[in-house]
Formats: structure tokens, sequence, C-alpha cells
């Protein structure tokens, strides 16, 4: 699904009305693989921005890490629970991207086990997840005019990629679901 149309499954989202600058003590840039040392990431609308206007919210994450929301490119939400809850608490969890078809865990991240280094493992749920499925231009990555999937973790992924597991901020479609 590729244009400047938001998807319909974002429709049931109410992105932020305020342009936001999230600040962090790293940025991780999935495309070369580093992180970005006291970064931000500027949101307008359900959109990242490439800078926000002098009158944008600031929203100071301290020392977590930011990143693409993951991408899950196989669950089931519907099988077993409510499957309200099933996506709320995967959101919760870092993924704010999934084609409803069945994982389990984060088996991408386990990725590193067989020899990836850690920002190809981050890039395998993100950038690469969202080429497989057809969205690069639209999530995956934390470029200017991706939709404002933003996760905020405690510790660095490319340092300690259990880091992952601590997800402290959430963001889809530019609407904040968990904030520190």
């Amino acid at each position: 699904m590729r244009g400047s149309a938001a998807p319909a499954i974002f429709l049931w989202l109410a992105a932020q009305t305020d342009p936001l600058v999230l600040r962090a003590r790293w940025v991780i840039d999935v495309e070369s693989g580093h992180a970005i040392e006291n970064g931000s990431v500027a949101v307008d609308g359900y959109r990242v921005q490439a800078q926000a206007p002098a009158t944008a919210r600031v929203i100071d994450l301290g020392n977590l890490t930011l990143l693409p929301g993951l991408i899950d490119a196989h669950v089931h939400l519907m099988l077993a629970g409510e499957p309200e809850a099933n996506a709320r608490a995967t959101l919760l969890a870092g993924f704010t991207t999934v084609q409803d078809l069945g994982a389990v865990g984060y088996r991408n991240l386990e990725l590193s086990s067989i020899g990836l280094s850690r920002a190809d493992t981050i890039r395998t749920a993100t950038l690469n997840a969202a080429r497989a499925v057809g969205l690069e231009d639209q999530v995956g990555t934390l470029r200017p005019g991706a939709f404002a999937d933003v996760i905020g973790v405690d510790g660095n992924p490319l340092s300690d990629l259990d880091a992952i597991g601590r997800v402290k901020f959430d963001m889809k479609a530019g609407r904040i679901f968990l904030a520190p």
C-alpha cells in the first residue's frame, strides 16, 4: 500500500493535533545503523517531519532511545482472547504495524543469535519488514514523511538488544499510547 493517504487501518487513531518534538538520549537511524546522541524526532499530525515549527510542544523522554515502531508481519489478533485487547497489548509491546496471521514473542529479534549484527537485527523488525509488506515509504523508519510510529526503549538496542523489550514510550500515527 503506497502513496500519501493513510491506510484505512489508521482511521480509528486520532493523531496529535499540535506539532511535537520528541527528544531522547538516543535516536536510532535504522537506515545507517547508527545512533544519534541527544536526538529528536519532529511529528506533525500522523507523520514524521524534517523539522517542527518553533511553536511545537517538546516532550523530553530523558534517557530513552527512540526508534521506528516494530513490525510483525505474522500475528493472530483474532484467535485467542479479545481482538482489541490483543491489539492493544501488541501495540504497547512496541509493534506499531502488524499483519494479522500469527507469531509468538519476539521471533524477529532472535535473529541476532544466528550472527546478524544488532543494527541488522533491528532493521529486520523495522525497515526490512516494511519492505517485505510493501510499506517501506510509510513505516519502518523515522525519515520525514513516514508515519509517526515511534517507540522509546530503556537502553540503547545497538549495545543491548534486550532494550527492545523495555518499551517505555509508544506512538502510533502521531498518537501517544504509552508515556513514561
